[in-house]
């Protein structure tokens, strides 16, 4: 089982963009990020989002480059602020692979839970449009496949 936990794309700040939504450049970063994964041939279960519109076009733009049964939906639980024990519960107790699109702190702690049980370790830190794969290990915790940023990407 896999699960890949992206954090969205640079957003345009609130004072230009009322709704936040990905910035020319998040765009862009995101767009390649699909076009790097896309000869990777990823499979998942669902795509899923926070239902905020930068993860959501984040979401969209990321499922041109993945293989998914469905498209891309909102998912409570997401949103920067919650707590990551039911999605973390919901992941551990799953055999699907899955692509999350999230926020910070919220990806950083769900990493957190995931590979040492633990929200409070910090295992990685996610600029906007970082990716993490996870794979699940022994019982309930994940280990981190590999990383990729906006950075690594041409």
């Amino acid at each position: 089982m896999k699960v890949y936990l992206l954090r969205h794309g640079e957003y345009t700040p609130r004072d230009h963009d009322p709704q936040c939504g990905l910035s020319d450049r998040g765009k862009n970063d995101i767009q390649k990020l699909a076009k790097f994964l896309s000869p990777l041939h990823i499979r998942v279960d669902a795509i899923y989002h926070s239902g905020i519109l930068r993860a959501q076009q984040t979401a969209e733009i990321i499922a041109t480059g993945i293989s998914s049964r469905v498209p891309p939906q909102a998912h409570a639980g997401l949103q920067p602020e919650d707590s990551v024990q039911s999605i973390a519960y919901e992941i551990a107790q799953s055999d699907a692979d899955l692509f999350l699109v999230g926020h910070l702190p919220f990806m950083e702690r769900l990493v957190g839970k995931l590979v040492s049980g633990d929200e409070r370790n910090t295992v990685n830190t996610f600029q906007p449009g970082t990716l993490v794969c996870l794979e699940k290990m022994h019982g309930q915790f994940f280990l981190v496949s590999w990383v990729i940023s906006p950075g690594l990407v041409k």
